[in-house]
Order: structure tokens, then C-alpha cells, then sequence
């Protein structure tokens, strides 16, 4: 009976150390992220997700502090460097109890997005805007950098 005992345990072990990593290269190919500087403050997205669909590219990011970034990049075709202010637009919504919005839209702010991967799957680039709430504040976002698999 000990023998029998002792068989089964052998087995076990032998049969959990062979199992392969299959998560491993899915983990490493699955790291998609959105970073940035709020008044030089680090920012990180825990929650995004990215759109791409007649030449507008859609941004949404939120923090776990509830603080939001949100792109929407009109005419983009290719990859290479575009304006946000008037039509394409930069917005950063901080995550206290007022909800505070600042804004590229119109002649509120200025900034630009950067495109360096644009394909049926993925973008990647960077971002950089100052946003105005429309009572003169302001909110400097810079340093952003993204990779995000796109949804459909």
C-alpha cells in the first residue's frame, strides 16, 4: 500500500513539472499600456481602449484615481505627427469630486499626437497638449507614450 501511495505521488509531481508555460509569450505580446505626465505629475491608465475607423483614431484612458485622458484624432491615414485643438482633440478630466475638464477643443489648448505603429491591430506613439477648462486653468499633459491593441 505504501508503495502504491508513494507511485501516486511520484506521478504527480512528475506530471505538474512537465506542464509547459504556455502563458508566457502571451503575457509578453498582451502588455499594451498608456503613460503621461499631468503638471509633471506621473499618470498611468489602468483602464483604455483605442478605436481606429474612417481615419479617426478614439483614445479613452482612466486612471484608478478616476482621472481620464481622451483622444480623438480625426484624418489620420498614416503614421506621422498631427495637431489637436480645433478638430482633433486632447482632453484630460481630472478624478477629484468637481470633474474638472481640460480641454484642446477650439482655441482652448494646443498639443499633438504622434503615430510611430498604425495597423488593422495596433497603435503606438506619443501625445503631448495643454488643456484649458475655459476659466483660464490649465493642465500641462506631457511625455504620453501608448500601445494599445485596437477593438472593433
Amino acid at each position: 500500500m505504501k508503495k502504491y501511495h508513494l507511485f501516486i505521488l511520484i506521478f504527480c509531481f512528475l506530471l505538474n513539472s512537465c506542464k509547459s508555460d504556455d502563458n508566457s509569450s502571451a503575457t509578453e505580446s498582451n502588455f499594451y499600456f498608456i503613460t503621461a505626465k499631468i503638471d509633471n505629475m506621473n499618470w498611468d491608465a489602468n483602464n483604455f481602449s483605442a478605436t481606429y475607423s474612417n481615419k479617426i483614431v478614439s483614445i479613452e484612458a482612466q486612471s484608478l484615481n478616476g482621472s481620464r485622458i481622451e483622444i480623438s484624432a480625426q484624418g489620420v491615414s498614416s503614421i506621422g505627427t498631427y495637431d489637436l485643438g480645433n478638430v482633433s482633440i486632447g482632453t484630460y478630466q481630472d478624478g477629484n469630486r468637481d470633474n474638472e475638464t481640460y480641454t484642446t477643443a477650439g482655441t482652448l489648448g494646443t498639443g499633438s499626437i504622434t503615430f510611430n505603429t498604425l495597423d488593422s491591430t495596433r497603435i503606438e506613439g506619443s501625445f503631448s497638449f495643454t488643456g484649458e477648462n475655459g476659466l483660464g486653468n490649465a493642465k500641462n499633459i506631457t511625455s504620453g507614450s501608448f500601445e494599445i491593441n485596437l477593438t472593433n
